[in-house]
């Protein structure tokens, strides 16, 4: 079934008051909160695909090809960021037993204690909004959550 230009109409401007929302939950954060929690994590002095780097690694090993893809950034341009991180002491290098060649890239015990840090923040964050939930709003926000980490799943896999 074909979707009528109302439906598309209103497909889009749900998904514009969805992103509308997930900023204004974001933001509810003073700014000056995340730099206290990036600060206190020694976190603030990173750049931004710094950080995103991190949080990818914080999933497990990765090759600095995937780096790159993930960063959308050349191989050499991984390299260099993640040479970076690897003098803070947050990232290692290695060779892959599999295959000489490949580079893999992973958290140091610090790298991973200090994203795990501030991951514990945004959760005790995103605890304290639910704790201003009625119960029947808070079953309805996990519903539409479960729908949401659904959705983000087949984008993960049709990306891979």
């Amino acid at each position: 079934m074909r979707p009528n230009r109302t439906s598309q109409s209103t497909r889009a401007h749900l998904v514009t008051r969805f992103l509308e929302l997930i900023e204004a939950i974001l933001g509810s954060s003073p700014d000056e909160e995340w730099i206290e929690i990036l600060n206190s994590l020694e976190l603030a002095e990173l750049t931004k695909p710094q950080l995103i780097a991190l949080l990818h690694l914080r999933r497990g090993a990765a090759r600095m090809s995937d780096v790159a893809a993930h960063l959308r950034v050349s191989h050499s341009s991984a390299t260099a960021l993640i040479d970076r991180l690897a003098l803070k002491g947050l990232v290692e290098r290695a060779h892959d037993d599999a295959d000489r060649r490949q580079v893999l890239c992973r958290l140091t015990a610090p790298g991973r204690d200090r994203i795990e840090a501030l991951w514990s923040s945004g959760r005790r964050q995103f605890g304290d909004m639910a704790e201003q939930l009625t119960l029947d709003d808070l079953r309805t926000v996990v519903a539409a959550m479960e729908v949401l980490a659904g959705a983000a799943r087949r984008v993960a896999d049709a990306r891979a």
